[in-house]
Order: C-alpha cells, then structure tokens, then sequence
C-alpha cells in the first residue's frame, strides 16, 4: 500500500487552563545504547478530569463513530469528529485513551494527567493487505515518498515486514499468543508512520515515553495486524520471529555510520509506554535498519536519551502571552500553551529540537489576505538541552491575532459541544471544539479585516452560521441554539453508531406530494419524484420513492406488506447528504384517504455525508421514520 504525504491540519486548544498535552521529539545525539531498561512499577488506575478532542482520518477528513474507550468510559466521535470523555484511566499518573473505528488502525495514545486535557487524533485507513497461505509466509512492503533536503527531490523508501512461513496461532482476548496453531490463510494488514510526516505526532501511539522514564526519537513506527480466514486475530507462535526494515528517514540527524545499532521498542497498551524489544542493526546498502520481533503491535525504531524539560513561552507583537496555542516541537512533540503563555514538555536532551508555531495554530499568520503562504515567516527556534536540563526560550509573533470567544448555549436535549471556525472569503481557520459548557476560545485571522463567518457543527450533523466583522480587536459571540433528536414524521435518525445524528426532510407532512400510481397485474405502485428545499439549512434537495403493494385491496385502507424503495437527497454549496432504505429490514405501512396515500417508513437504511463543507465520507446505518402523502395524479411524476 502508498502511504500518502498529508498536510499538517492544526486545531488549538480552548479550554486548557494549565494543562499541556504532550506528543514530542526529534534528532541527535548518540544512541543511548541497546540495554534492556528495568519496568518501573505500576500503579493502581485513577480518574481524572474530562479530554475532549477531534478525530480525523489520514487524508484529513473529520472521522465519525470512531470508538473512544479509557477504562470504563466509553464514548464516539460524532459528525463533526469531535469527541469527550468524562472522565480517564490513570497508570502510573499517565492518561491511556484508546481509539478504534473499523477499516483503521487502532490507536492508543498516553499522555501526562492535569486538569483539562485536550487530544487530537488522526488514524490511518487501512488497506486490505492480499492474504497469503501460513505455510508459505509473506513480505508486506509499504511504499512511502519523502522529500530529501540535501539533495532537494523527493525520493521512494519502503517499510518492509517479513512474516515466517508456519509461525501463526490465534490470539488471546488480550491480544497475546496462545497455543492454538493456526494454518489458512492469513490478512496482514499494516501502517507506517514515517517521523517525516508533518502530523506524526497526532498519528503515533502513546508520547514517546519509555518504561524507564526515557524520552525516544522516532526514526519511524509500524503496526501489523494480522488476521485468519474467519478474520480472528493472529499472532506470532512462541520461538518465531518476522523481520523489519526500517528506511533511514531524510529527516535523520544522526550518521548512522556511527549509530550501528538503534533500539526497538513495542507499544504497551496497558501502561502507554514504550517496552524495550531488542535493536535493528544498520545496512549500508539498504541505506535501512534491520531487526526481528517476536510479536506484533505497534514497533518503534528509537534511539533513547535522558529526560530534559523544554519550556516555550509564547507573546504576541505587544509582549502579551498567549494562551491556549499549540507549539510543535520537532514534528515529534505537541504542547499547548497555559494561561501564562507557556507550553512545558519532556523532550530527550542532545538533540537538535526544532520549535515553531504552525501558521494554522495563530490565525494562519504566515499567510496574506489572500491566503499566500510564506514559510520565512513561520516563527521557530533551535534548541539543544542538557541531560536533566530545564530551559525557557521565548518566541514573539510578528502580530497580535484577534480572539473570538463565547459560549453555546444549547436549549435542546444535546449536547454543547460542537467544532468552530471562523470562514472568510474561500479561507478558514482551524477548527476548535468547544468544552462541555459550550464556552469555546478561537484566533481569528491574523492578516485579514472585514466580514467573516463563526461556524459551529454540531454532533447531529447540523451547522449554525453567525455573520460578524474581524477587526483588530477581540470579540465574544455567544450561540443560542436549539439541537435535540426529535421523534416523527419527516426524521431520519442515524442509530448504528450509537451516535444521535438526524436529518429532517423537508416538507414531509406539511403538504400533498403528486405522484404517479397504476394498478395492474403486479398490485399498487406509487412513485414520485419531488424537488424539496430544507430551509434551515438553506439548500435544496429531492426525494425520490417507490412503492409497491403486491396484494392491494382498493376496499382497505392500511397496508402493510409493502415493498419501497426510499431514497433522499440533500445538495448544498458544502456537498450532499444521501439516505436510502431498500428493501431488507425496511418496514413500511401505507395508509388511504380517498385520493391521497400516505406511507410511514421504519427500519434500515444507509447513509453517505458529505455535507457541511467537511470531506467526510463514511456509510452507517439509519432508521427511518418519514411520513410523506402521495397524491394520484399520474401527468405529475418526473423521475430524476
């Protein structure tokens, strides 16, 4: 499979208080060496205040019904990729939060416990590896495009995973091996993360910590998940091995002529942190590092050094701090800024780290009012810390951004939470999500003044659009608005999730539709096609149904046995939103009043979003409860 090049997608913080989540790294230094560090001990779970975050996809779609599981608390992304726990496991005063949505890698991530806490994630899709037959064994190759800053072109490398001929069983509900062999055919479904990718920090299990209490730089990561032929997991059978071939990434800032040997480390999704497995020795004309494992989760290549404590203090042009930012460190490590303007991070000493603000994370500062990016004006900073150290440095924008803040204010039966942004002619602003207050904290754009658009979307689905003005001075704008599932005619309610996501349909009891019904051999038929407009939304869509009666009795006036097809359609200027039911697990009862047929349906559809200005595109289930009339007027029915 292609693992593509992704663009860095930022979303601040707005509620972070004193917290700073932590993702780090980079290069430098030498290795650490190769002994095997003793377990730290580990202490019994705890709870701690809420996370909140937005789930997105490795293209940079937001991701809906992605499972978010710490301990007993379970919760799903809704439409907008936004997500919030209440409360999270606690090991060893570590946070463990668990990611899974089917078709991705799962991902684990851990981090240091404060007060708030926000995690953006983004999964990688998996591709479905061709199976292979256990007895022959397989090379899973994995093509990656990088580009080379000291050549200057871009360049192909390859993860490479070679799995063993007869050395599977099935796995443990744990995920470890048992004894049970397995022979068949065996799916290996793998991810790797190149440490060039300007969002591995978001991509990555866990923070680059180690059992020992060590800070890692990642020279890359790879995950394989490997399945039978009746997709039970698999694992490697004791005494059996799989080797892996790590490329030398461009970004590297070692020689490693002079590194031979680098460490391997597997991700314990227990603890959330890194066990040691072993090292990959260095092949020059592989220009890669080669290593075996003895079974698979999540593999890491680091090279480990001492603990160093990096502090970033962020001001604006007038020297005022600025809270709630997010600073990238290295491409490795995420931190965001307290109410003091400071950003706080574990990062490994003797390396080279190099610290910016993304123009994305403070109004897209590095771009002019007409969206030019220019990357000299990105404020960053080198540093290299001591063992142990703990060092300040200070970074100055060349601007004070505008800060829009507020609260939504929810008089429905959901939830306040929703994803914000701010739209100005065909740019954006990154998007935040609001705490579980509905209050909610946004930089505006840093170089342009005049009239722009506040977003909210929420999780059902819905938007709400607030026109205001940018000046150079901050702003509050609060959000009233009304967002509950409702129950009846004209609804459908997406429910296999779990998520309370719903779609009205426009006009589906507020008046008589004409449509085409014939009664012949084959019993009642009704269909219609009807041009519909969804005022709330502002954007037009059609309706397009079928129905069928095969044993119709004109003397009744209720029907069950019916066969439909129900198909709704609503386009707009950010994409369309389509519901369908069809047949299996469809049940639905048409009623007569002289001239006029109503039908209500309830039961399974699908349902394909790509609505609301967001690149989502995903299929789940959906009930439907719509009631519409049907009018026989046969000269009215135009089909699409």
């Amino acid at each position: 499979m292609t693992m593509k090049k992704l663009n860095f997608w930022l979303l601040a913080s707005l509620f972070m208080g004193s917290l700073a989540f932590t993702a780090c790294s980079s290069s430098d230094g030498d290795g650490g060496g190769g002994s095997e560090p003793e377990p730290g001990p580990v202490t019994p779970p705890a709870k701690f205040a809420a996370v909140s975050g937005i789930v997105t996809s490795d293209d940079g779609s937001i991701l809906r019904g992605v499972t978010i599981t710490s301990g007993g608390e379970v919760t799903k992304s809704g439409t907008n990729g936004a997500y919030t726990l209440n409360s999270v496991t606690v090991v060893n005063n570590r946070a463990v939060i668990k990611f899974e949505k089917d078709g991705y890698a799962t991902v684990i991530r851990s981090c240091p416990v404060g007060d708030a806490l926000y995690m953006d994630v983004s999964m990688n899709k998996i591709e479905a590896a061709p199976p292979f037959d256990s007895s022959t064994g397989e090379t899973v190759q994995m093509n990656y495009s990088q580009y080379n800053p000291t050549t200057g072109s871009w360049e192909n490398v390859t993860m490479k995973v070679e799995l063993p001929a007869n050395g599977y069983v099935v796995a443990k509900a744990d995920g470890t091996a048992s004894t049970e062999v397995y022979n068949g055919t065996v799916t290996a479904n793998s991810v790797y993360l190149n440490p060039n990718e300007a969002d591995f920090a978001d991509k990555m299990p866990g923070d680059l910590t180690t059992n020992d209490d060590r800070q890692l730089v990642s020279l890359g990561m790879v995950a394989v998940d490997l399945r039978g032929s009746a997709n039970q997991k698999l694992q490697l059978k004791d005494n059996t091995t799989a080797t892996l071939t790590f490329p030398v990434p461009s970004n590297i800032k070692i020689n490693p002529a002079d590194m031979r040997y680098i460490p391997l480390w597997s991700f314990n999704e227990a603890t959330g942190v890194w066990d040691y497995e072993g090292e990959a020795e260095y092949d020059s004309e592989l220009n890669a590092y080669v290593g075996t494992v003895s079974h698979f989760s999540w593999h890491n290549l680091d090279y480990p050094e001492a603990r160093a404590a990096l502090k970033v203090k962020v001001v604006d042009s007038n020297g005022a701090p600025i809270p709630s930012l997010q600073v990238d460190i290295d491409g490795q490590r995420i931190a965001y800024t307290n109410s003091e303007g400071i950003a706080s991070c574990v990062v490994p000493s003797k390396t080279d780290l190099l610290i910016r603000v993304a123009s994305s994370s403070y109004g897209n500062y590095a771009e002019d009012e007409n969206g030019n990016y220019d990357e000299s004006k990105v404020v960053k900073q080198n540093v290299t810390l001591n063992p142990q150290e703990t060092k300040t440095i200070q970074l100055q924008m060349p601007s004070k951004a505008p800060v829009i803040r507020g609260t939504i204010n929810n008089t429905g039966g959901g939830s306040n939470v929703c994803t914000i942004w701010i739209q100005y002619g065909p740019q954006e602003t990154n998007r935040v999500i609001s705490d579980l207050n509905g209050n909610y904290s946004i930089v505006a754009p840093s170089s342009y003044r005049g009239a722009a658009k506040l977003i909210a979307l929420f999780g059902d689905g819905s938007k709400v659009e607030t026109d205001f003005t940018v000046t150079d001075a901050d702003q509050t704008i609060n959000v009233d608005v009304n967002k509950d599932v409702p129950a009846g005619a004209g609804v459908v309610v997406v429910v296999g999730d779990g998520i309370n996501t719903w779609y009205s349909i426009p006009g589906g009891t507020s008046g008589v539709w004409d449509g085409q019904i014939t009664v012949d051999e084959r019993g009642f038929t009704a269909s219609f096609y009807v041009q519909i407009s969804d005022g709330d939304k502002s954007q037009a869509g059609w309706g397009d149904v079928s129905i069928n009666i095969p044993d119709y009795d004109a003397s009744k006036t209720t029907f069950d046995n019916v066969n439909n097809n129900f198909r709704y359609m609503l386009e707009g200027m950010g994409g369309w939103t389509q519901i369908e039911s069809s047949g299996q697990g469809v049940k639905i009862q048409v009623t007569k009043n002289g001239d006029v047929y109503s039908f209500k349906v309830n039961g399974n559809g699908t349902l394909i979003d790509r609505s609301l200005g967001i690149d989502y595109d995903d299929k789940a289930p959906v009930q439907i409860s719509a009631e519409f009339s049907i009018k026989n007027t046969p000269s009215s029915a135009k089909r699409r």
